[in-house]
């Protein structure tokens, strides 16, 4: 006997717009590219993060930086049995941070142990603010990938 398929409408999450290599340029090379802006956020970062590492550290933590290894956090914080997995976000102004799939991936996952540092104003007078999971998910946003043929 064959069972009938049954279809049932899915959740609406957005709108896709396809360009091809044609419009790109036209819709995408619009941007605005500003050396100085990135050289700022650079600088925020690392502020930001040479402060929670220090926070850490007078609290009797051992700190080791893992950024670079793309786990989706930060900072591994160990005093005794106790670990944090310290996700670090620098803000100059305003007071929403951008966390990548993976770092949002890794808030759910190790809910017990995540810790995300916002530290604001970092090149002034810095203030951390500090949150954990369930994180307060304000909005998401689609991320543009651009896509180049190699030849």
């Amino acid at each position: 006997m064959i069972t009938p398929l049954q279809a049932k409408p899915g959740k609406v999450l957005g709108h896709v717009r396809f360009m091809t290599a044609d419009t790109a340029y036209s819709v995408l090379g619009q941007e605005e590219y500003d050396p100085r802006l990135q050289k700022k956020k650079r600088e925020v970062e690392l502020a930001a993060m040479g402060y929670a590492i220090r926070y850490e550290q007078r609290r009797g933590y051992e700190v080791r930086d893992v950024h670079e290894e793309d786990l989706g956090y930060d900072l591994v914080s160990k005093k005794g049995s106790e670990e944090k997995l310290i996700e670090v976000k620098g803000i100059s102004e305003g007071d929403e941070v951008e966390l990548t799939p993976n770092e949002w991936k890794a808030s759910r996952f190790f809910k017990d142990k995540f810790f995300l540092y916002a530290v604001k104003d970092p090149l002034g007078q810095p203030r951390l603010v500090i949150e954990r999971p369930p994180l307060a998910l304000d909005h998401y946003e689609y991320v543009t990938h651009y896509v180049v043929r190699v030849h």
